[in-house]
């Protein structure tokens, strides 16, 4: 991964920001990285600094780290709203989009082989890569389908009844259910963070 540096005042405006389209004037602050092949990226100090998915010049690594920044937003999202079928829906859709790029995989081993008219080194780690790939959708699919929705009614029940079990000098029901709401939320989240960080080398 290039290292991203923070220019506190520019010198001269190193042009505009591709992230919002905003020319960097001088004074101003912005980022900046390089790739060893490719060039170098700008972007203004404004601006949310590049993820995972913006440092690599592979298409196929960049696509599976934005299928784990995917789940993360999710997850981000999930924490404010606490709706369970959009964190599943985004893990089943980063999922696709790990085993599209498996497939990938998969074709750029059986292009080298024939092209080769031999089978080269090559095409086995592209094809372990790409066995990865399916084996982490395989999970994420997995995980998607265990997560639950909270049973508030239930929930509120049993809340009711510790609160009574735990007598005066205990919590109260509103205490206990509250807790059962975070535990809950902790547990969906634990099961989608697993995948926040996808790569093919396993």
């Amino acid at each position: 991964m290039p290292r991203v540096n923070t220019v506190g005042k520019a010198r001269k405006s190193p042009g505009e920001c591709p992230k919002c389209g905003k020319k960097i004037v001088k004074g101003a602050s912005y980022i900046h990285w390089k790739f060893r092949f490719g060039g170098k990226r700008i972007r203004c100090g404004t601006c949310p600094r590049p993820r995972q998915s913006e440092l690599t010049n592979s298409d196929k690594l960049s696509r599976c780290y934005a299928a784990g920044e995917e789940i993360q937003d999710a997850i981000d999202q999930f924490q404010k709203n606490h709706e369970v079928e959009e964190l599943r829906s985004a893990m089943e859709s980063a999922a696709e989009q790990v085993r599209e790029v498996a497939e990938e995989y998969r074709e750029s081993a059986s292009n080298v082989e024939s092209g080769m008219n031999n089978r080269m080194p090559i095409c086995d780690e592209l094809e372990e890569k790409a066995d990865n790939l399916d084996g982490k959708a395989d999970e994420i699919e997995q995980a998607a389908g265990q997560l639950e929705e909270f049973d508030e009614t239930q929930a509120e029940e049993e809340a009711k009844e510790e609160a009574k079990e735990g007598g005066k000098e205990g919590p109260t029901a509103e205490e206990i259910l509250q807790e059962k709401k975070d535990a809950w939320e902790e547990e969906q989240v634990a099961m989608a963070e697993e995948f926040t960080d996808i790569s093919p080398e396993g």
